[in-house]
């Protein structure tokens, strides 16, 4: 909903029934195990480096 329909975290928060903290939370995790995920996936088509 932030990243693709434009919404503040307030917005989510709302519309969810969660706190905006939470929101914040939840973004800042998926983007850090998308990180991985892509550190991940780059290290095994340079062959491991």
């Amino acid at each position: 909903m932030h990243a693709v329909e434009g919404q503040d975290y307030a917005q989510v928060a709302t519309r969810l029934g969660i706190p905006k903290a939470t929101v914040g939370t939840r973004l800042h995790e998926a983007r850090k195990k998308l990180r991985e995920i892509l550190e991940a996936t780059m290290a095994e088509l340079r062959g491991g480096q």
